[in-house]
């Protein structure tokens, strides 16, 4: 699928969603009686949108909605507030009543849903954990493991099938197994091959993600008032969601009581996952339903938050060829790198599949490409807080005692006073030093992670695994979005979800690929100019064989200011030549350059080119004697056919010394 490169996130793949309209005076207005709760309720099914719009109307970047009798409601995207709440009056701002009855029966009083001392020994076990460098490694070596022997040989065999993946899904399961290993000890397989999931497993998930999105209806008019009164009555939908956790609920047990099985029979601390950790250092001190909300709330953060973001930066750079040229150039790089210093007398190897810890470090573009998608798509994209007693927020706004204060992560990151202009825009470069390293921003700016004292402890873990697979990935495969031209439905859960999945086709990743080829003055044939031959004239002389795979996935799109070459391997489809070793720089559907490891080619009529995510493109060569490492350049009308006169054409390659050979498309 050819993708035009995006300025705006309002652009690309044809992306109308944004630019995000400013809240009209009737969208504010108060009501008697009622104030501007009716604008709640009539925005309920589009809230973080809405958030946008009310923010970006306020001075202040907040917005207070009160009515006599019932609680207020403010919604902040001002980062002095995010401060005041989440650190500063930490202690006046808990989860509260309000948040934490509606969640109880899914997630107890774990780490997510839980204040006081109920939070804080969870809080310090966990950063406890967290700390070691055990845990660490142990994390790493299970992202290899499952990168290896589980996502990679998916993405091949959806390569090679042609077969159209929902990724989303992919990342879940991903997400998934991965969590289950590092924290529980467990290997749930639902990103093995089909079938291969425990039925036990397969049924939590299908539980966990209805239950996920039935239950934050709770949070919306009118269910906001009737959801108790309904599962007191044991009515749809809180029937459904009483079945569905107690699945989940059964689910944890038996992770509990395995866990505690193998403690038992040990003595000791029975494995290097984070929950036998938790019961070797408590032992029978924490009761089973303590760990249960344990493995439910590390379930929800370890699966949902990592495949979110995911999901969206796969999407996001699907329709921006230019980035991806950087993140392949980053990776080939810190390839090279290793490499240089093995033939230099270092010690590692030099062909692996997976990439060392300190190798992720160096892989700063990467690191801010994906901060930059979740800045745009926060998996969290509103956090959630009470007020206990009267408050005075920095900007001026009153929060009365048990008010509801949320701040919008969503609404923050669209703010042009707090990020610029290009606000709007996925753009990696603006956290990047001008050295190229990675440049963080302040947490109450970018609360993605949370902040304060209930900063993401899993925040370094999180980047690791996105950055392995990332980099795993992308350096075999590229990756095009297959779902339309219509922006992806948002779909906020707990999470921020994509509405229908992320259907992506896979296509082998172009070899020689550099990030800064190309200027943004040249104008290249499109890609669609680069079509499959129509039958009986696809250039195949008389009895000719090839052994080249028939490849009908569509060229790249050739929209970016930093286009990538690209070299591929040719097959001749003459009678009389066979020609396995010819190589041919293209790029685009331009040939720049060919080499051959013959020593000599006397002639060969037609070449057919085979390369990645294109086919159809005929090269002839004619009647030219081409040495081993010689170069034959563009004739002048294929060159002018992308934009470059022929005398400027003649100068430029006359300047670089070429050899002329006669290289056209037919």
């Amino acid at each position: 699928m050819a993708h035009t490169t995006p300025t705006k996130i309002s652009s690309d793949h044809n992306r109308k969603q944004q630019q995000t309209p400013l809240a009209s005076d009737d969208d504010l207005k108060a009501y008697p009686i009622v104030g501007r709760f009716p604008h709640l309720a009539k925005n309920a099914h589009r809230l973080i949108e809405w958030t946008v719009e009310v923010a970006k109307r306020s001075p202040t970047q907040t917005t207070a909605f009160k009515a006599p009798g019932l609680p207020g409601v403010v919604i902040t995207a001002n980062p002095d507030n995010v401060e005041h709440i989440a650190k500063t009056s930490f202690a006046n701002y808990p989860k509260g009543d309000f948040l934490s009855s509606k969640l109880e029966d899914f997630l107890g009083h774990g780490i997510f849903n839980s204040d006081g001392e109920q939070w804080l020994w969870q809080r310090k076990a966990s950063s406890f954990e967290f700390s070691k460098r055990s845990l660490r490694k142990f994390m790493v070596d299970t992202v290899q493991s499952l990168v290896v022997g589980r996502l990679l040989p998916l993405l091949e065999q959806a390569e090679r099938h042609r077969r159209t993946l929902d990724m989303q899904h992919i990342f879940e399961c991903f997400a998934f197994d991965n969590i289950c290993h590092v924290a529980f000890g467990e290997d749930p397989g639902c990103l093995a091959k089909e079938g291969a999931a425990t039925p036990q497993a397969a049924e939590f998930v299908r539980a966990f993600d209805y239950v996920q999105s039935a239950i934050v209806d709770r949070f919306r008019p009118p269910a906001i008032f009737l959801w108790r009164l309904k599962r007191a009555l044991n009515m749809e939908p809180e029937k459904q969601i009483r079945k569905a956790v107690d699945v989940i609920h059964g689910y944890a047990d038996r992770i509990v009581r395995r866990c505690r099985e193998r403690w038992e029979a040990a003595g000791t601390e029975s494995g290097g996952d984070f929950l036998a950790h938790i019961v070797a250092a408590r032992g029978d001190l924490i009761r089973d339903e303590s760990l249960r909300d344990v493995v439910t709330n590390l379930l929800l953060a370890g699966r949902d938050t990592t495949s979110s973001a995911l999901t969206w930066f796969f999407w996001l750079v699907s329709g921006r060829p230019d980035v991806e040229s950087k993140i392949v150039d980053e990776i080939r790089r810190v390839r090279g790198s290793r490499s240089s210093s093995h033939g230099s007398g270092g010690t590692g190897e030099t062909t692996t599949t997976t990439f060392t810890f300190d190798e992720l470090r160096e892989m700063h573009y990467i690191q801010a490409a994906i901060t930059e998608s979740m800045r745009l798509y926060p998996p969290v994209p509103i956090g959630m807080h009470y007020c206990k007693q009267d408050d005075v927020l920095p900007d001026g706004t009153f929060v009365g005692k048990g008010w509801a204060v949320n701040h919008s992560v969503y609404a923050m990151s669209r703010l042009e006073v707090l990020w610029g202009k290009d606000c709007e825009e996925f753009r990696p470069e603006r956290w990047l030093r001008e050295d190229g390293t990675f440049q963080p921003e302040s947490p109450f700016k970018f609360p993605v992670f949370h902040a304060g004292p209930r900063m993401c402890l899993g925040k370094e873990l999180a980047y690791i695994q996105m950055k392995f697979i990332v980099s795993c990935a992308f350096e075999r495969f590229s990756f095009q979005y297959h779902g339309g031209n219509e922006h992806p439905g948002l779909n906020l859960t707990f999470m921020l979800r994509m509405k229908g999945g992320l259907p992506m086709q896979v296509t082998k990743q172009r070899p020689g690929q550099e990030a800064d080829l190309g200027t943004s003055d040249q104008r290249y044939v499109p890609a669609s100019d680069c079509s499959a031959p129509s039958e009986g004239g696809g250039g195949q002389t008389s009895g000719a064989r090839s052994s080249a795979p028939e490849d009908s996935t569509p060229a790249p799109g050739l929209g970016s200011s930093t286009p990538g070459f690209c070299t591929s391997t040719c097959i001749s489809y003459s009678t009389s030549t066979d020609i396995r070793d010819l190589k041919v720089t293209h790029l685009g559907n331009l040939v720049v350059d060919v080499i051959t490891d013959k020593n000599h080619i006397t002639r060969l009529p037609d070449v057919q080119k085979t390369a990645p995510r294109q086919r159809g493109c005929r090269g002839v060569i004619r009647d030219r004697a081409i040495p081993d490492g010689a170069t034959g350049e563009l004739m002048p009308t294929a060159a002018t056919a992308v934009g470059l006169p022929e005398d400027v054409w003649r100068r430029q390659h006359d300047a670089a010394g070429y050899q002329r050979g006669q290289i056209l498309f037919t």
